[in-house]
């Protein structure tokens, strides 16, 4: 929290949905736009616009981490702990 205040978003791969991550989002108020843990309910309604547009802003992050490791060697770096 550098700037003052939580972000508004987070982008955010499916694999960082944990139920504390989102439970944590939820205290804070920050909205989590990554595919939907479980089945769709029955009766949800969900903003389509908004996340066919988060949808559109995370492959950008994606395209950029790839471009990084493709053409500035970023996949050639090994780092280990300490304790390894």
């Amino acid at each position: 929290m550098r700037t003052g205040h939580y972000p508004e978003r987070v982008l955010a791969d499916q694999i960082y949905q944990t139920r504390e991550n989102r439970n944590y989002c939820k205290a804070h108020g920050i909205r989590i736009s990554s595919p939907k843990l479980g089945r769709p309910g029955v009766n949800t309604k969900t903003n389509k616009k908004q996340e066919y547009q988060d949808n559109r802003d995370r492959i950008e992050v994606e395209r950029t981490f790839s471009l990084s490791k493709r053409c500035y060697g970023m996949d050639c770096i090994v780092t280990k702990l300490k304790e390894t």
